[in-house]
């Protein structure tokens, strides 16, 4: 707002100046009816302020980059006094602690008026993705701005594909392997088979990044499979793994079946069944034959007590009836 004291003079006043916005370049011009030309006259103006993110050029936090290609991290800000080229620390997470970045593969700098930062990473590996955060300070306070450098490529192939141990069946078998770098992104692995000889094309299982290992169920026995896999993410697709085997186990020809087992231990049954029968009719007879004895004893008994036996005739018919009767018992 222009106020005005004396006549030949011109006061602007700004009222919560700040250093983002109102700290520059002000120019004043002005004339007079008695002359044609006009006076002008340039005013910088400095706001002593604490260095904050400039908001002409807001920094990008979030980078992804591929595996190899180059990095650069950039922070410009706004500060009065400005800050010398000393003012300014990069840092990278190493774990939970912030280590100050001494190595080769990176480079430091600052503009010439002090009030931007550029930290340059030309040939990018593994290592070289994570967190990064840089400070600035001057004599009113200081600043601190943090990166999230992530990679943005396609995954690596799969190492180790086998088949596991002690996993083959008649008709199933167990794949594993080691996953490889996933390429900064979320990544999926991908198993094919097929039957050796079968002229179809290769089956194929989506399996997350999250499982190392998967069984392959529903095979035909007795046949050889081919086994290949890669992995993808939204960057692309790795190479394929190179080819494995695995053969599935036989049924034998002469192995019982159910059915048959179910047979032999009906026909087994059946026959147990039979002969405890016979044991059981072979024990009836047996006692029976017993309580005739018996009988048969006391009746000679007794005739022989009272003398009812009268004639030698008499006593060989009982004679022999109880002869008999011993016969069939004992047997």
């Amino acid at each position: 707002m222009l106020e005005t004291g004396q006549t030949n003079t011109l006061i602007a006043s700004i009222s919560h100046a700040r250093c983002e916005y109102d700290a520059t370049v002000y120019r004043c011009q002005g004339g007079s009816i008695h002359s044609t030309e006009t006076q002008e006259r340039e005013l910088e103006v400095f706001i002593k302020c604490a260095p904050r993110p400039s908001p002409f050029y807001p920094p990008v936090t979030n980078i992804s980059r591929t595996l190899n290609g180059s990095a650069v991290l950039t922070f410009t800000i706004k500060a009065y006094p400005k800050p010398d080229i000393s003012a300014y620390s990069w840092y990278r997470l190493n774990d939970s602690t912030w280590a100050s970045i001494t190595d080769v593969n990176s480079v430091q700098s600052v503009s010439a008026d002090g009030l931007q930062t550029n930290l340059s990473i030309p040939r990018l590996q593994t290592e070289d993705f994570g967190r990064y955060r840089v400070t600035v300070f001057n004599e009113l306070g200081n600043a601190t701005q943090e990166y999230e450098l992530r990679a943005h490529d396609k995954p690596e192939t799969p190492k180790k594909l086998h088949v596991k141990e002690g996993s083959l069946g008649v008709d199933s078998f167990t794949v594993e392997w080691e996953p490889g770098y996933h390429g900064g992104e979320d990544q999926t692995f991908v198993i094919l088979y097929k039957a050796k000889q079968s002229a179809l094309q290769w089956t194929d299982v989506n399996v997350s990044s999250n499982t190392l290992n998967y069984s392959i169920v529903g095979l035909k026995s007795g046949t050889t499979y081919l086994i290949k896999m890669f992995a993808i993410n939204i960057a692309g697709k790795s190479e394929e793994t190179d080819v494995v085997t695995a053969r599935t186990h036989v049924i034998l020809a002469d192995s019982p079946s159910l059915l048959t087992a179910v047979s032999i231990g009906t026909t087994v049954g059946g026959i147990f069944c039979i002969t405890l029968s016979a044991v059981g009719v072979w024990c009836m007879m047996k006692r029976k034959h017993q309580r005739d004895m018996t009988k048969l004893l006391i009746q000679t008994q007794v005739m022989k007590s009272a003398n009812l036996i009268p004639d030698r005739k008499t006593n060989t018919k009982l004679s022999k009836k109880l002869l008999c009767a011993s016969i069939r018992f004992f047997h």
